[in-house]
């Protein structure tokens, strides 16, 4: 499917192209054919040109050359917009297909009757690590575009911060723990905070993800909840393939490409922004570089202050 989307990308933006191209081609000969024809008007004119004339032959010339203007902008953002949706598209696709190819594997194995009860429990374990994985990725796309149409819902709700943070731990222990890692929560005994609690564990979620998912070989992630001043703040810290600081501005983008690695990344990213931004609050991506890990911050205001 992600090659699909691909070839449609390539094939959008080719055909878009074109029609660019001609509309500018169509364009400059109307411009010049114009142009010429007042000029020979004006200069054929019985008695010299007259101001009248001047000034409707500049004002149809003006509105022509606006009109032009406007449609060469809309079908350049046309173009730009439906280059982006394809690959949001392939992104999206990459995300979806990862975990249920695994789900898919996995189940076929589990029908077969020579399984002996240790690797039973293995490829259970599979399906569950990797259905929680698709279950985020759906969630994701739906609340993405829940948001992008209908807006941010009401808050208002008294969350605390650490509970949330444990239950999304616990859900990706087995997960880290699968593949040699391990998983450290540190925190105080309560950090509430007001809002969706709903959302506050996505934008969790998404970024205790990210630090499994681009850590190479066994992960090591550090979730931290605990106040600073008037704000909770919730950590994820993880000691992967890290980034390009000078990246960090792109990561939010919602139809954003990205490279290779981080195929889809962007989406979830996104959307854990615009959640912490609806919550008073904000999302900070840092890394030291290429190789030496990453650290995502979430703040938000403290409930009461």
């Amino acid at each position: 499917m992600s090659r699909m989307a691909g070839h449609r990308e390539s094939h959008e933006g080719r055909r878009l192209g074109w029609v660019w191209w001609a509309v500018s081609g169509f364009a400059a000969a109307l411009l010049v054919s114009l142009t010429v024809g007042w000029i020979l008007v004006w200069a054929n004119f019985d008695g010299g040109p007259r101001a009248v004339m001047i000034s409707l032959g500049s004002v149809a010339f003006t509105l022509v050359l606006v009109a032009l203007a406007l449609l060469l902008v809309r079908l350049r953002s046309e173009r730009r917009l439906r280059v982006a949706e394809a690959r949001f598209l392939t992104g999206a696709s990459h995300n979806l297909r990862t975990p249920l190819a695994s789900i898919l594997t996995a189940a076929q194995a589990l029908a077969s009757d020579a399984l002996v009860e240790a690797d039973r429990r293995q490829l259970l374990s599979v399906v569950r690590q990797e259905a929680r994985l698709l279950a985020l990725r759906v969630d994701n796309l739906i609340e993405s575009g829940r948001r992008h149409l209908e807006g941010p819902a009401g808050l208002g709700d008294l969350v605390d911060l650490v509970r949330v943070a444990e239950g999304v731990v616990r859900g990706v222990r087995e997960r880290v723990e699968a593949r040699g890692g391990s998983i450290e929560l540190r925190s105080p005994s309560a950090c509430p905070v007001e809002g969706d609690e709903r959302m506050l564990r996505l934008v969790l979620e998404n970024l205790v993800d990210n630090a499994i998912r681009f850590s190479e070989g066994a992960p090591h992630v550090a979730v931290e909840v605990a106040p600073a001043g008037r704000k909770a703040v919730a950590s994820v810290s993880d000691q992967g393939i890290g980034f390009d600081p000078a990246e960090v501005s792109s990561f939010g983008d919602r139809f954003g490409a990205g490279d290779g690695e981080r195929a889809g990344l962007r989406l979830g990213l996104g959307l854990s922004r615009s959640i912490a931004e609806c919550h008073g609050g904000f999302l900070r991506l840092e890394s030291p570089g290429r190789g030496r890990g990453a650290r995502a911050e979430l703040r938000l205001p403290l409930a009461g202050t």
